[in-house]
């Protein structure tokens, strides 16, 4: 599904910095429909277009829906991490979103890496820090707390400014432990990344709609996915932001010879979102915003390259 060489060079490159402005551009598309649409409600219908898309072309390539490459051990490691990382975690990130904005939210977020690395040492992974990693998640920490510090700028009220924060720490939890899921998975089996990408989102959906139904919740996002004032933007953010963005992802960690390189690029989003949260939604945000994505970023890219 994916070629297995790069077509250029530095294509693989190309795509992690193509992949990070997917992700930021959907999040101006998603923040535009916020008053219309709940975070559980966006997750559901993000998802859903997504795992339609990518089935689509499954169909086309293989002539079969879904992926038979996966089974066993891997296959549930998989199924877990979509669960959790685009069920569960997608939830709360959407929340953050519509509460906080796209930019404050991506910078929180990137508390990923930082989880990440901190339950890798835990089994059954039990990696080991080296101290560039360590310094490197020591910054981010200092990046991300200036953030929430901030002041002046469009800061939201207080009560969705609280509410927002928890909502994306709560989802850079979630998603940490989606992507070690996904780390043992590959441990045990070599798996292809469209058809991981495919399995983790049809899981997430499938949660979403269970608990919907059990919530009885389901119609009323249904009401909101398809709604005209929310379903064309709805649409195209999802298949820029998570179908798109999904499919860059893969084709950048395989045709990026240096993972940290790949990781740090796919890092931007957080600064993608600066000008493009002033340019479509107006947002003013003071120095310190600028001065925190930065010690972020640069904390993300020393957490990547100790690997």
């Amino acid at each position: 599904m994916i070629l297995a060489a790069a077509p250029f060079a530095l294509a693989g490159e190309l795509a992690a910095v193509l992949c990070a402005l997917c992700w930021a551009s959907a999040q101006i598309g998603f923040a535009g429909i916020r008053t219309a649409m709940t975070g559980s409600a966006l997750n559901f219908g993000k998802n859903l277009v997504a795992t339609t898309a990518f089935a689509v072309l499954f169909t086309v390539r293989t002539g079969l829906p879904w992926p038979t490459s996966l089974e066993g051990s891997p296959l549930l490691w998989i199924i877990a991490s979509g669960v959790v990382g685009l069920g569960i975690c997608d939830v709360f990130l959407m929340q953050a979103l519509l509460r906080i904005g796209p930019q404050r939210t991506s910078l929180l977020f990137c508390l990923v890496p930082v989880l990440t690395a901190a339950l890798s040492v835990l089994p059954p992974f039990e990696e080991h820090l080296v101290l560039l990693a360590l310094v490197g998640m020591g910054i981010t920490l200092g990046g991300i707390v200036l953030a929430i510090l901030e002041r002046g700028g469009n800061r939201p009220p207080p009560h969705d400014m609280k509410a927002g924060v928890r909502d994306a720490l709560l989802a850079s939890v979630f998603q940490a432990i989606a992507i070690l899921m996904v780390r043992q998975a590959r441990r045990e089996a070599d798996i292809d990344g469209a058809s991981a990408a495919m399995v983790r989102l049809a899981s997430g959906t499938a949660a979403l709609v269970v608990y919907g139904l059990a919530r009885r919740r389901l119609g009323a996002w249904w009401s909101q996915v398809s709604a005209p004032v929310t379903r064309s933007r709805l649409g195209l953010s999802a298949l820029v932001g998570t179908f798109a963005g999904i499919w860059l992802n893969q084709l950048s960690l395989q045709w990026t010879a240096a993972a940290g390189v790949a990781a740090t690029l796919l890092a931007l989003p957080p600064v993608f979102l600066l000008p493009l949260s002033a340019l479509f939604l107006g947002e003013r945000r003071a120095a310190s915003a600028w001065i925190a994505t930065g010690i972020a970023f640069a904390g993300v890219a020393m957490i990547a390259f100790a690997r």
